[in-house]
């Protein structure tokens, strides 16, 4: 069983906001990098799946 992370560009704040639900209403966290929002996402799925 996976788990989806969807990612939105704030171009006024200029950082990718990370969610777990497409609505935006399950929010994750935030990165400054698509590198760094990989390491978010892998990091979140690893404390849902522990």
């Amino acid at each position: 069983m996976g788990r989806e992370v969807w990612v939105k560009f704030d171009k006024g704040a200029e950082v990718y906001e990370l969610f777990a639900s497409e609505a935006g209403d399950d929010y994750i966290g935030c990165a400054d990098t698509l590198t760094e929002a990989r390491r978010v996402a892998r990091d979140w799925a690893n404390d849902w799946m522990n």
